[in-house]
């Protein structure tokens, strides 16, 4: 996109829009207007739309119900809420937008929890400034109290609505729909009043099930269909569940309040349910406090009963069973796991709360429900991708590389008996973006850049990564990875002692690189001096990392192969789709005649639980029809190279993998009876040069002019005999 200023932003939006339409959408021109003044709204937060964020979301919906301009028409009291599902639809199509221009800075964990929004917010918030000062206060203290994701699933594997959600979601994947009662049954829940409604709304407001009102039944997602019942339970599932059980709770009571008039001011159903949630995040609500007398102490019961009293006016006829209502609904959300009975120490009479690892889950619920964050709201806790820089623009870092730990087992943590010593050490410009000093460690400890990678920040927070990679974080915290190339390096590490760690590999076992500022240097030096101690560990090739998950028992991959391997990748001829990793001796645009794949298989040669495959591995794909080579067990310690073609036909195609190397180089454009033996290919010749430059020099191998032509051998008899089997 040509002009990516906001103004630009728009005009691009609307013509997407408007040549590629969804049906009931917006017209292109309400979405753009809707999207300028989105815009509007996200520059007086402090915020760039263009690189949105949840945080950001959230606060432009309490933004869009706060201001009544916005969403209210000029002689109505109420609001229509059209404007405002307006603005949703619009953010909603921006964020498509983003993607279908590969726009998106941020990871993929970043871009679900965007979308994790748009699950509550087609209901307007309430649009209120306060709940009052206590819970205000409750508020502000509980959302900057994040707890780990792995405390929020522990938590929620001791609780109910986890075996609930399992047994829920695999009936619905194997016999929906479920009618309410079958859900009854299976959940249990039909002697609670309200859990079995509020647990069916929580899974359609959490797009785990889709509720037929017509038919009083629910239906699995499209999510539920494809894992085939229950998603693995991490610790978005759960946020995602007890914020939908929330949600349908707070629904029940605001809208029952609705529909009856003398109710559907003061709210009594729906305001106490709110605050008996807010006050379930802080048990000092509860308990008797300095005078530690159990008459200060106060039960959820009598909490409910004094704010309905407050809400409708003591001595009201309707407020022992508006009472008796809330405390049905908190009953159901106690069988369901999201609120624990807790007994006050002094009177030993029962009170609730929500288990601790929930409460900001919760509380960020009530705060999307009501628009209210119980403090200031007037700017958006969104933060840039690009952050501030203050050195001088020719100023120049002198940065310590450690290596830390290596991947494999030799090179293992607790394997290790002395710390790596292996130090490199560089001069870098400070304004430089950060994909450069990835550059800088590939290059210093000769590694070839084909895997992951991401830089952490002092207190081992994901960071940055390359754009290319962003899609890859998906997992809960890595919501805070950006663009790597739109941060400076001088804008992560500013003083002497400042350090960033950079990891490369798989990620869950990675090379780690401890990164040190130790100087800044703001005369002008040669900044490509470096220096440094200790062997690099060797990166092995992608292709051999993954074939050796599959290697038949006592074969290995040859270390003549890893290194053509290695020089193929090094060199750019290399691929990947989906699981697969491809390699060639060329460059695909030259159509080599070999081209090592992960995905080749024996299918169609030998039954899957013949003995044949504990004796060959497949590695490369040799013509346009489907023939492979593979490696041959022939017998212990003897590895040779053989042919499967796409007609049924097997040969011996090398005695070794060194002549393998050799055949390759000649310039063969496929290896059949009908061309090896014969004079290669001119133009094939032509394209291996490098390759076979490489063969003879760096193997010490020489290429023949020709190879022999292939007759019937040893390996053709192995299979006719084993084919069979």
């Amino acid at each position: 996109m040509e002009d990516e200023s906001p103004a630009g932003v728009v005009a691009a939006f609307e013509a997407w829009c408007a040549a590629s339409p969804h049906p009931g959408g917006p017209e292109p021109s309400d979405a753009a207007a809707s999207l300028a003044d989105l815009f509007t709204r996200s520059r007086r937060g402090g915020a760039d739309l263009r690189d949105p964020d949840a945080h950001l979301l959230r606060w432009l919906t309490r933004d869009l119900a706060r201001h009544d301009d916005v969403h209210r028409d000029d002689d109505s009291d109420e609001s229509d809420g059209a404007q405002y599902l307006l603005a949703i639809r619009t953010l909603m199509g921006f964020l498509l937008f983003l993607r279908a221009h590969g726009l998106w800075r941020r990871s993929e964990r970043a871009v679900l929890d965007c979308w994790d929004v748009f699950t509550w917010a087609t209901r307007e918030p309430l649009g209120v400034h306060t709940l009052g000062s206590l819970a205000d206060d409750i508020l502000v203290t509980g959302l900057l109290i994040e707890p780990a994701p792995s405390d929020v699933v522990d938590t929620a594997r001791e609780l109910p609505f986890v075996p609930l959600l399992r047994s829920t979601l695999d009936a619905l994947a194997s016999q929906s729909p479920l009618s309410r009662d079958d859900l009854a049954a299976i959940t249990g829940l039909q002697d609670t009043p309200g859990a079995v409604d509020i647990w069916s709304d929580c899974l359609s407001m959490t797009n785990l099930a889709r509720r037929d009102a017509a038919t009083d039944s629910v239906m699995p997602s499209i999510e539920v269909r494809t894992s085939g019942g229950c998603p693995p339970v991490d610790s978005v599932l759960v946020r995602n569940v007890v914020q939908g059980l929330v949600s349908a709770a707070l629904s029940w009571g605001f809208d029952t309040d609705t529909t009856e008039r003398p109710m559907r001011t003061t709210h009594p159903r729906g305001s106490s349910v709110l605050i008996a949630l807010v006050c379930a995040c802080d048990d000092q609500m509860y308990l008797a406090g300095d005078r530690n007398d159990a008459d200060d102490e106060e039960t959820t019961r009598g909490l409910v009963r004094m704010f309905v009293d407050k809400m409708l006016g003591a001595g009201h006829v309707s407020s022992p069973s508006v009472a008796d209502e809330v405390l049905a609904v908190l009953c159901a959300l106690t069988t369901l796991g999201v609120l624990q009975e807790r007994r006050l120490p002094l009177s030993g009479e029962i009170y609730l709360a929500a288990p601790d690892a929930l409460r900001h889950s919760l509380l960020q619920r009530v705060a999307d429900f009501t628009g209210c964050i119980g403090g200031p709201d007037d700017t958006s806790a969104w933060q840039p991708i690009a952050l501030d820089y203050h050195h001088a623009k020719e100023t120049v870092f002198d940065l310590h590389l450690h290596l830390e730990t290596g991947v494999g087992e030799e090179s293992r943590p607790e394997a290790a008996t002395e710390p790596s010593t292996t130090w490199r050490g560089t001069l870098i410009a400070a304004s430089s973006p950060i994909d450069v000093l990835h550059d800088a460690v590939q290059a210093l400890f000769g590694w070839r850049g084909l895997r992951p990678h991401v830089f952490l920040d002092s207190v081992g927070t994901r960071r940055f990564t390359s754009p290319g990679l962003l899609h890859i974080f998906d997992a809960p915290g890595d919501e805070r990875i950006t663009d790597q190339t739109a941060v400076r390096i001088g804008s992560v590490l500013t003083q002497p002692g400042d350090e960033v760690v950079y990891e490369y590999g798989r990620l869950q076992d990675p090379w780690r690189v401890r990164i040190r500022l130790d100087a800044v240097v703001d005369s002008p030096v040669d900044i490509t001096r470096t220096g440094g101690s200790g062997e690099s560990p060797a990166e092995q090739s992608l292709l051999a990392e993954t074939l050796s998950r599959r290697l038949p028992q006592g074969m290995e991959i040859p270390d003549e192969l890893e290194r053509a391997w290695a020089f193929f990748e090094q060199r750019g001829w290399w691929g990947s789709r989906d699981a697969d990793h491809f390699l060639a001796p060329c460059s695909f645009e030259s159509r080599p005649g070999v081209v090592f794949s992960s995905e080749c298989t024996l299918d169609g040669w030998f039954a899957p639980d013949s003995p044949a495959h504990e004796r060959l591995l497949p590695i490369a794909v040799t013509d346009g029809t489907g023939s492979i080579a593979a490696l041959w067990l022939e017998s212990p310690g003897m590895l040779r190279v053989v042919g499967l073609g796409s007609e049924g036909e097997a040969r011996l195609l090398a005695e070794s993998v060194p002549d393998f190397l050799r055949l390759m180089a000649i310039g063969y454009p496929e290896f059949t009876p009908g061309v090896v033996g014969g004079r290669p290919d001119v133009d094939s010749r032509a394209a291996l040069a490098d390759y076979r430059h490489w063969v003879e020099e760096t193997l010490g191998l020489d290429v023949p002019a020709e190879w022999p032509p292939f007759t019937r051998d040893r390996f053709s008899d192995w299979v006719v005999a084993h084919i069979d089997l």
